[in-house]
């Protein structure tokens, strides 16, 4: 009898995450690693062309947002899960009355652990925290097994929970072939012209607009280095939101650019151009842009938790989390033509230590023995 696969891939989207990124990569290799195996993906109508083509990848559709209302319902009473004989949610949480073996992909904890790196709105975010709160406690209670992106994430759910230490694997993120080194030094600055100004030399930050992100940092710092560069902010969710005024009481507004949705191909250029990126992160599951502008050969500034020395290896420069004035200070070390050469090629090597083809090969090991 062949074994049946279904993934939930509801998080591809035109507008990747880096949880959609994480999907997409193991859908791309998954069905080819195990042809044998029939895969079956929940994905939305609208997107269903976003994914990969394989002969033994069928969608399944499913409209619902995977963080909606229909999450907190009977799964079977609403979801299509077929013959399948395991079921992978690839997104932290789990519905409730899912009765087939289940793998949770679980990238950080910190709707248990620091709510307010999440969401500070009192009304808003503590719903958030009980909807997120729920759906991860029910995953690490009842999956076979989980993964997550990191050691270091790995770390933390033993913290939390010392009974998951035989239940994880680590299956870490890797960049897309697509962020590299540039392959027309030219070409690649003309469309970064095109978004922050000619030949304008800028410091990046990108992310989602959240606490835990320390982009407040990184404009406080940027305003005390002593730095002839503009701070370019790329973030998802909310642009300049909370941010804006700092900039305006910093005196910095002619120095600051926002940019909010651009292409892959487009920051990657930014990536290949950056004097450096910077990554003051309080909290972290991995750290997807720094390993991004790693593989562009973008030097990199992260602060000094646990993800970001793991994913950086050695090959950039570190500040105390939270510590603005340490940040600072580092800016203007990476004026330094040969320190900023330096990292760069120490990036791209440290960067290749990440495998999707490796993380998807770890993922399937862990689907067969599951599936016994």
């Amino acid at each position: 009898m062949t074994d049946t696969i279904l993934m939930d891939a509801r998080y591809l989207k035109p507008r990747q995450s880096g949880i959609g990124r994480h999907v997409g990569a193991l859908l791309q290799r998954l069905p080819a690693l195990a042809p044998e195996i029939e895969w079956r993906a929940w994905i939305a109508a609208d997107n269903r062309r976003l994914l990969p083509s394989h002969p033994n990848l069928r969608p399944v559709i499913n409209d619902y947002e995977p963080n909606g209302l229909g999450a907190l319902m009977p799964q079977p009473m609403l979801f299509d899960f077929g013959s399948a004989g395991l079921f992978h949610s690839p997104h932290n949480t789990l519905g409730p009355g899912v009765k087939l073996p289940s793998i949770v992909t679980v990238h950080d904890i910190m709707w248990l652990t620091d709510r307010m790196y999440c969401d500070p709105r009192p009304l808003v975010g503590r719903a958030r925290q009980w909807f997120f709160r729920t759906g991860i406690e029910r995953a690490i209670q009842n999956a076979e097994h989980i993964l997550t992106v990191s050691k270091a994430s790995a770390d933390v759910l033993v913290g939390y929970d010392k009974h998951l230490a035989n239940r994880i694997t680590v299956t870490p993120n890797a960049a897309d072939a697509s962020f590299s080194l540039p392959s027309d030094v030219h070409a690649s600055r003309s469309q970064v012209d095109q978004l922050v100004g000619k030949d304008t030399t800028y410091y990046l930050v990108v992310g989602q607009n959240q606490a835990s992100k320390g982009h407040a940092i990184a404009v406080r710092a940027f305003a005390a280095a002593h730095s002839t560069h503009k701070l370019v902010l790329l973030q998802r969710r909310r642009p300049g939101d909370g941010l804006v005024k700092l900039v305006q009481e910093l005196g910095i507004e002619d120095r600051v650019q926002w940019l909010s949705e651009v292409d892959e191909m487009a920051l990657v250029c930014l990536l290949q151009n950056a004097h450096a990126l910077l990554q003051p992160s309080l909290a972290e599951g991995f750290g997807m842009p720094a390993l991004e502008a790693m593989s562009c050969g973008c030097p990199v500034i992260a602060s000094d938790i646990p993800p970001l020395v793991e994913v950086l290896g050695g090959a950039g420069m570190h500040v105390r989390a939270g510590d603005a004035s340490a940040l600072a200070k580092a800016i203007e070390k990476m004026n330094d033509p040969s320190l900023r050469a330096e990292l760069s090629e120490k990036s791209v090597r440290s960067a290749k230590r990440f495998s999707w083809q490796q993380t998807a090969e770890t993922a399937l090991t862990i689907y067969r023995q599951v599936l016994g």
